[in-house]
């Protein structure tokens, strides 16, 4: 399966530009749910184009799953221009989980996809921008 990396503007109330959702989709312009196909398709882009040239002076919205921390693709962005997006399965992973918070502690950008008032995301709360 061919997996690409659909560029997505995030669009505030004017229709400014405020940064770029980062999607990945099959050659069937269907969401890929395949973690391996998604790290494969961000590790080949981004070592054939920048990710500068991703988003320009834009920050990239990126989901992380375990793949993409274990191949260490958020060292391959500028850390002004990245906001991480970390799944749940991310955070109840203690080693991913670690991964993510030494990215914060490195000044990286953190945000939590569908979060929910539940126990197991208090004690990442002060770590999420």
């Amino acid at each position: 399966m061919q997996a690409y990396i659909v560029r997505q503007p995030i669009m505030d109330a004017n229709q400014n530009v405020l940064g770029y959702d980062m999607l990945y989709y099959d050659e069937n312009v269907t969401v890929v749910t395949d973690e391996e196909a998604a790290a494969n398709a961000v590790s080949n882009i981004l070592t054939h184009v920048s990710s500068e040239t991703m988003s320009g002076d834009k920050p990239a919205f990126l989901n992380f799953t375990w793949n993409l921390l274990e191949r260490k693709v958020p060292a391959m962005f500028d850390k002004e221009k990245l906001v991480m997006i970390i799944e749940d399965s991310i955070l109840i992973d203690p080693t991913s989980n670690e991964r993510v918070l030494a990215y914060r502690k490195d000044g990286y950008k953190i945000a939590i996809a569908d979060f929910q008032f539940l126990p197991r995301y208090f004690g990442i709360l002060d770590s999420i921008d």
